[in-house]
């Protein structure tokens, strides 16, 4: 039975392993902006406190709340290679994981740990990345762990003052800790002992963990950024929606999944109250309604949520052992199965058959998607002079690799650059020509460097009436990036006849394809489009985005086809 249960827990610890350790697309998001920061502050040993990566809002004041993942990301890829931030980030989940796992089964037992861990960590795919809160999520579970079994393992309490100042520098979650560590003040008031010594050297530690947090290159104003962050934000990036409004705006499966369990949630909140666990309870809910307001919060409602589930499952057991006798074979059973599905699980993400299904770049394994070199390679042979005006998707991105050289016009941070500049200047240069004109020439832009996968409105309105005016060259395209120079010696690349087609027969990837399909219907080249769409088609028919178009297809077409639309609907329920 000892041998079962060591295999249960290597099963789970591989599938979890099986999603983690994938490749990354991070450089197209933060990643590249994080290890140029971590870079700078090595070489200048300052911390950068104005927006100085851009050519527009340059002398914007700032605060960089996760500088010193930032240096830790840079001299380890620096002296280890790139992919050891791959390994570190799957190192530091299942740490994470690990924690809050063993929490859990000290409380409920390893086969209500499973259970609850099985149905949860789907949910960490939403968040699997290379992100400076990795680290959040580590210090997270510590502090999880020293509350819910505090005063059994007290001694903890002397790593906390450590773990609160590397956290504060590390990234801005470390909010969450301040949160913990007022709920173990309360645990430690109302359970405190009689030995008063004790208890002076415990509050003592716990003044010093929240004093330490002064310890950061911004002081009391570092502290209270959280509350204060959203006050100058003006652009909405998804990780910051709630949840109601994401499953309307987007198809995101994983959202979809989380509602679908909400009811167990729910159920488990009312067994903890019965049970009187009632600080498991309520981190439980906390952060899941946070996870509902904004999507960034779900792997801290993961880490709360595995103990917490899996209390609830232990009580649902007994209650049923208490009135039903049970096979003695029965737990045995019980376990081979669980390994059959957790196994089975694993086979799905590495055969890459769950990124194939739901289009997403990644792979297991280590390696980055999205590095666009070709499109580097080009900016530095033909080194154009001037500005570039880019979108607020690349803008991470751009600054790795062109910065100095070259500044951005806007990167993804929106709480660097002033609410009346995203909304005013950003956005409505895109909507209206009169406003590009007038930007553009202020800054003197003639080349435009940008990511055609933007989904927002005004991109689309942008790249359309750009490409319209035959002023503007379309000089270099691929299936993220375009580029396009004003009045350029350089050629039209337009005016290669069949130029699209020779890309769609050289793409071999899917992705690519349909993200070069949605490009060439946006600059209304429709057979191009088609063309594009249809070879992803050949070459993955399984896939949700393009079951999704052949919906929209059936139902535009007429009310003949309405009875395919719903066929594809109920054989493809998983993609609706």
């Amino acid at each position: 039975m000892k041998f079962l249960r060591v295999l249960l827990i290597l099963s789970f610890f591989f599938y979890l392993f099986s999603f983690v350790f994938s490749t990354s697309s991070d450089f197209t998001q933060d990643l590249g902006r994080h290890l140029k920061i971590g870079e700078m502050i090595i070489k200048t040993r300052t911390i950068p406190k104005t927006n100085l990566f851009s050519y527009t809002n340059p002398n914007f004041s700032i605060i960089n709340h996760h500088w010193l993942s930032e240096v830790l990301f840079y001299l380890s890829s620096r002296f280890l290679g790139i992919n050891i931030l791959i390994i570190i980030k799957t190192i530091m989940i299942l740490f994470s994981i690990a924690i809050v796992f063993k929490l859990a089964v000290n409380k409920s037992g390893l086969i209500p740990t499973i259970l609850s861990g099985l149905i949860l960590s789907p949910l960490l795919l939403e968040r699997n990345d290379v992100r400076p809160e990795i680290f959040g999520y580590f210090f997270f579970s510590f502090i999880i762990y020293l509350l819910l079994t505090y005063p059994k393992n007290q001694k903890l309490i002397y790593f906390l003052p450590v773990v609160m100042f590397l956290w504060i520098n590390i990234h801005i979650t470390f909010v969450f800790g301040i949160f913990l560590i007022l709920l173990l003040i309360i645990k430690v008031f109302i359970t405190r002992n009689k030995n008063r010594n004790n208890l002076v050297l415990l509050y003592s530690i716990i003044f010093i963990s929240l004093l330490v947090l002064l310890l950061n290159p911004h002081g009391l104003t570092g502290i209270i950024y959280p509350f204060n962050i959203f006050k100058n934000y003006g652009y909405t990036i998804v990780e910051n929606q709630n949840l109601f409004y994401l499953s309307k705006m987007i198809f995101n499966p994983l959202i979809k999944y989380f509602f679908f369990i909400s009811p167990v949630i729910i159920i488990s909140l009312i067994i903890l109250a019965t049970v009187h666990q009632l600080t498991v309870a309520l981190l439980l809910f906390v952060f899941y309604v946070l996870t509902i307001f904004q999507l960034r919060h779900l792997p801290f409602f993961i880490l709360t949520a595995i103990p917490a589930l899996a209390i609830s499952f232990d009580q649902i057991l007994k209650f049923i052992t208490r009135r039903f006798t049970l096979p003695d074979n029965l737990k045995p059973l019980i376990i081979i199965l669980l390994m059959f599905i957790l196994s089975s699980c694993s086979v799905f993400f590495i055969s890459n058959k769950y990124y194939l299904v739901f289009d997403h770049s990644k792979r297991f394994g280590l390696g980055y998607n999205g590095s666009h070199e070709t499109a580097v390679e080009f900016v530095k042979k033909n080194n154009f002079q001037g500005n570039i005006f880019n979108n607020f998707d690349i803008g991470g991105y751009f600054i790795f690799r062109f910065y100095p050289k070259y500044k951005v016009f806007i990167d993804n941070r929106p709480e660097a650059y002033p609410v009346d500049f995203i909304g005013d200047v950003y956005k409505k240069l895109q909507i209206e020509q009169p406003v590009q004109d007038k930007i553009f020439k202020k800054y003197k832009i003639t080349t435009v460097f940008f990511n055609h996968n933007d989904q927002t409105q005004w991109a689309e309105i942008f790249i359309g009436r750009l490409l319209k005016d035959r002023n503007w060259h379309l000089v270099y395209l691929d299936p993220e990036i375009f580029m396009a120079v004003k009045d350029s010696q350089l050629k039209d690349i337009r005016d290669n006849k069949g130029i699209f087609n020779k890309m769609i027969n050289a793409e071999k990837n899917y992705i690519n394809l349909l993200k070069l399909s949605r490009f060439f219907s946006i600059i209304n080249e429709n057979k191009s489009s088609n063309e594009a769409f249809l070879k992803a088609e050949e070459i993955n028919p399984g896939s949700c985005s393009i079951k999704k178009s052949e919906f929209n297809q059936f139902i535009a077409n007429s009310q003949f086809y309405l009875y395919k639309a719903q066929e594809l609907k109920r054989n493809y329920w998983y993609c609706f």
